[in-house]
């Protein structure tokens, strides 16, 4: 395709059919044929259509706040953007006369996050090499986005420079050329589909963790709940064990490392298993802090440790104790030990202490390795830091492993994000280089929350009969099961074994030891989850009172037979 000159500069302003302050025209359709449905509306007169904005009164954020809250695509809402492109005459009106499409050599737009935009730069979704980087200041307003175009234009490399492999700069949208005709007069628009369905994405560096933050959630001396101003000037010495009984911030500490830390786990304690060389450094803090019996008489600060110096029990600390009890092995096997493992004293410990949060103490347990001679423990002020430093940074490391994938909302859902679109032209010069213009930003609109229940549109889905049930072979959803479930899933099959399993624990019996391939009949799994649904919503409706708001049924009116 041949792309002609253009001498003229250019201007992208709203339609002339657009009424009010917007610098763009926003068209909303319910349904996929959106694209056939604004080309007829743009071509049929539209400055003669009073209807065709009525939408954005009804689709604002609230009485208060007049922006428009776009629908999204899971609305089944879909939003068209148009603009005007034509050229800067000083004979002609602003508008006039219309660019020839053959002279737009690309045309697009930008969205751009301008909710914390007061006095600052908005922000633009920049991607390097194909890849989303996530928001970031634009510095350099009406640059080209591209960032190869935009080097080119500055004559920092040779025009025919090819581009690095992959898209570098800010993420565009295409617009794409209509001539129309209105009141014997030419006009070129520029249309668009507004994308904001969606656009989640995985940023390239995981955010880091913000500094101390375990440190907020647990009592001094390994946290600063109670001490907002950083840590109280004089240490006191805190003895966290006393006579076989955990103190509160002691038992918010091991809660921590047994759960979140997964301690409680015999893997996490293998020096060779991946997974377990983020504990390293906490193991080995652990590992130096020793057990001590009671002393003889009352003791306390340097006279106390003292004492737990001079009669630590050798070779038990509390790395090694707490190791020992998550792969402690019990004897006697459990009922459901064929499905589920026994619980370690670790993972009785956490159940206790989680039975016990957030302020409560627990007994230790006095399995091995511990005697049931009451024991003591304290954590002296070096301890202490050190905990705090390895707590902060196995969650920054905790944290960056965890959000490594994990998708990050493109667009902020509600009245906190608000986002403006911006247009852009790009024409080649008499001179053989290109150039962009921008046009003017749209006013600030809102997007609507997936639940957003002024968005949602009604989706109607027909119920099976009941007799459907009964109907042809059950060919639906398909199920492999490996034989230890198949076995109990077919051995559920009475109320006592059903009875059996959810009072005692007790596991059917016999079953054949193989898998099988289960399919279900499709009407019978939607009867189920409707009649299961209702059930629910009614017991949930004792104490959360909400059934006038979750559940509305309006008879159908039955044509009367002649």
């Amino acid at each position: 395709m041949v792309i002609a000159r253009e001498s003229h500069d250019v201007a992208v302003l709203a339609p002339w059919y657009v009424t009010g302050p917007q610098a763009v025209a926003i068209h909303r359709y319910l349904d996929p044929g959106f694209v056939a449905q604004f080309q007829a509306d743009v071509s049929s007169a539209p400055q003669n259509n009073a209807h065709l904005f009525d939408w954005q009164s009804e689709d604002q954020v609230s009485a208060t706040d007049t922006r428009l809250k776009l629908r999204r695509p899971v609305h089944r809402t879909f939003h068209m953007l148009a603009w005007e492109a034509s050229c800067k005459m000083a004979t002609a009106p602003a508008g006039y006369a219309a660019i020839a499409p053959e002279k737009i050599a690309s045309a697009g737009f930008v969205l751009r996050d301008v909710s914390n935009a007061t006095g600052f730069s908005p922000l633009g979704f920049q991607i390097v090499k194909g890849k989303p980087q996530g928001w970031a200041p634009i510095h350099c307003i009406n640059a080209d986005p591209d960032a190869a175009r935009h080097v080119r234009s500055l004559s920092l490399v040779p025009r025919q420079a090819t581009p690095s492999p992959g898209y570098t700069g800010e993420e565009t949208y295409p617009l794409h050329p209509l001539s129309v005709m209105a009141g014997g007069r030419p006009h070129t628009l520029l249309y668009g589909y507004l994308p904001i369905g969606g656009g989640d994405y995985v940023p390239q560096a995981a955010p880091s963790s913000p500094t101390g933050a375990p440190t907020e959630e647990l009592p001094w001396p390994f946290g600063l709940i109670g001490h907002p101003g950083g840590p109280p000037t004089t240490y006191v010495s805190d003895q966290q064990i006393v006579s076989g009984q955990i103190q509160p911030a002691m038992a918010a500490f091991l809660r921590l490392l047994l759960g979140r830390y997964q301690l409680a786990d015999p893997t996490a304690w293998d020096p060779g298993n991946a997974s377990a060389q983020a504990n390293l450094q906490l193991i080995a803090l652990l590992n130096t802090i020793t057990f001590f019996p009671d002393p003889p008489t009352p003791l306390s600060g340097q006279a106390l440790r003292t004492w737990a110096a001079g009669n630590a029990l050798p070779g038990v600390s509390l790395g090694s104790v707490l190791q020992q009890w998550a792969e402690f092995t019990p004897q006697a096997a459990q009922p459901l030990s064929t499905f589920v493992q026994s619980n370690s004293p670790a993972k009785t410990l956490l159940s206790s202490l989680n039975e016990a949060y957030p302020t409560g103490g627990v007994a230790l347990p006095t399995a091995y390795p511990l005697s049931d001679a009451p024991l003591s423990l304290l954590v002296v002020e070096s301890a202490a830091k050190s905990l705090r430093d390895a707590l902060s940074q196995r969650l920054a490391q905790a944290t960056t492993v965890s959000t490594s994938a994990l998708p990050a909302a493109k667009l902020t859902s509600g009245p906190n994000g608000s986002y403006v679109v911006q247009p852009f032209v790009r024409v080649i010069r008499p001179d053989g280089c290109e150039k962009v213009f921008w046009g003017p930003q749209s006013l600030p609109f809102a997007v609507a929350a997936m639940f957003d229940t002024d968005a949602a549109r009604p989706a109607l889905i027909e119920m099976p009969d009941l007799a459907d049930a009964k109907k042809g072979l059950a060919k639906g959803a398909t199920f492999s099961m490996p034989p230890n479930l198949a076995d109990l899933a077919n051995g559920m099959s009475t109320s006592s074994a059903i009875s059996a399993f959810m009072s005692k624990g007790t596991p059917p019996s016999g079953g054949l030891g193989i898998g099988y391939i289960c399919s279900f009949s499709l009407p019978a799994i939607s009867i189920c989850a409707m009649l299961s649904l209702s059930i629910i919503l009614s017991l949930l409706n004792i104490s959360l009172g909400w059934m006038a708001w979750v559940k509305i049924c309006l008879p159908i009116p039955q044509q009367k037979s002649p």
